[in-house]
């Protein structure tokens, strides 16, 4: 929620300050920020432990996707706007407002919804839809026959603040979930390990965004650079699509593995599988 607080009035500060005084405005000011250091508490539970967990490790790499996404969008969208119209920097920052703000909107019903669906990957899934909906209309992409809109654009902000909520949502209820069915305690110690862990894949994924977008958008130009960021996201929801699958599949399989044992020990007809199941 406070990552969202920042994404909504950091580009308006700083579009603001680019206005009153150059970008030099904002350089005095970020040095001023408080940086508090977490406590570290990895007694029981050590980051290498559960980060070879695979199920775990896959809802990091779900996080650094998310980060990417939004890393991407930070570096290449202003480029990208200015090649549609000429907007002043403090319109401009107001266009990354909306994917803040979307973002904290609907953060609180990502975090309700999560305890009501089987599985928590649903959520990354809608996320990854979302993003990809994002990338593909912001351009939009190459073969698309649309000339750039700022207004698509600014839908695409808005797909994009309400995927991120769902990739990150999901993927650490999902991943603390998968930690503490594996028997680590539920402890301080547990918790600040899987803090550490998304915090990590978090500053991973938004450096590598950035640097992507800006490595394609000098190659590829805009439309054609977001191609690949379509085909991260149908890669991403293709894997969880076909986890949650298995997942659900394997889940049925114990509970018809339970009820069969029993057909199996006392020789029981096939007729005989419901009522066991029962």
């Amino acid at each position: 929620m406070f990552y969202a607080i920042g994404m909504i009035f950091g580009p308006g500060i700083g579009g603001l300050l680019a206005e009153l005084g150059a970008y030099i405005n904002a350089s005095f000011i970020l040095p001023f920020e408080v940086l508090v250091k977490p406590e570290r508490n990895t007694e029981k539970t050590s980051i290498l432990t559960i980060c070879k967990n695979f199920d775990f490790s896959i809802n990091l790499l779900i996080t650094i996707n998310g980060c990417i996404l939004i890393g991407f969008n930070d570096a290449t969208l202003d480029l990208h706007l200015k090649t549609i119209q000429h907007l002043s920097p403090s319109v401009e920052g107001a266009i990354f407002v909306v994917q803040g703000a979307f973002y904290a909107m609907f953060n609180p019903y990502w975090a309700s919804l999560v305890d009501k669906v089987a599985s928590k990957h649903s959520l990354c899934i809608a996320g990854c839809v979302f993003s990809m909906l994002n990338y593909i209309i912001a351009g939009p992409l190459p073969f698309i026959p649309i000339n750039p809109n700022l207004w698509l654009v600014i839908i695409g902000q808005i797909c994009l603040g309400i995927a991120f909520g769902g990739i990150l949502v999901g993927s650490f209820t999902h991943g603390f979930q998968e930690i503490i069915k594996k028997g680590y305690p539920e402890n301080v110690s547990t918790y600040a390990v899987i803090s550490a862990s998304f915090s990590s894949a978090f500053a991973l994924g938004s450096a590598i965004g950035p640097a992507i977008g800006g490595y394609l958008m000098g190659q590829l130009g805009y439309r054609w650079a977001t191609l690949p960021m379509v085909a991260l996201e149908f890669l991403f929801i293709s894997v969880l699509i076909t986890g949650s699958s298995s997942g659900i599949g394997a889940a049925t399989a114990v509970q018809f593995s339970r009820a069969g044992a029993n057909v199996v020990v006392t020789g029981r007809r096939a007729d005989k599988v419901s009522e066991v199941a029962k």
